[in-house]
């Protein structure tokens, strides 16, 4: 009788990774790839209302871009670390922050006027990439798109 590798919950794996290096990958991240974070901040705030309603996903610990979205606007950070989630709140008090996985949110049509992320859906697999049908539901305002 042939065994079959066991299940490798890819999700969990992420979660301990990010809680367990949550105070250095959260110093980490301030200081890489802040020229496209840069472009695509600053494109939200030249298209959005203030007050905007903003979801990150993969949020982290509460980087300058979130810092940077939640002076403007309603930002609702979401992300598979406890831990990252902590130092998110302590770090920007004006956001709000769910703790979990990002491919299970579940929100009313229209919640949201746009959705980030930043590097996260990397660890996300493949299989999973594939958009709900009612997806574009959840965004309502934002119709262009960003140049790259």
């Amino acid at each position: 009788m042939k065994s079959h590798p066991p299940k490798i919950d890819t999700q969990e794996i992420v979660k301990r990774g990010y809680d367990h290096i949550s105070v250095k990958y959260t110093e980490w991240a301030k200081s890489v790839r802040q020229e496209e974070r840069e472009r695509y901040t600053d494109f939200l705030l030249k298209n959005l209302p203030v007050g905007a309603n903003i979801l990150e996903l993969g949020c982290g610990g509460g980087d300058p871009t979130t810092m940077r979205l939640a002076e403007r606007f309603a930002v609702t950070g979401v992300d598979i670390s406890e831990r990252q989630i902590r130092l998110a709140r302590r770090n920007v008090p004006d956001a709000k922050f769910i703790q979990g996985d990002m491919t299970l949110l579940k929100f009313p049509a229209a919640s949201f006027d746009a959705v980030v992320d930043f590097y996260s859906i990397t660890h996300v697999p493949r299989e999973q990439h594939v958009a709900q049908p009612d997806a574009a539901e959840h965004v309502s305002c934002l119709q262009a798109q960003i140049p790259l």
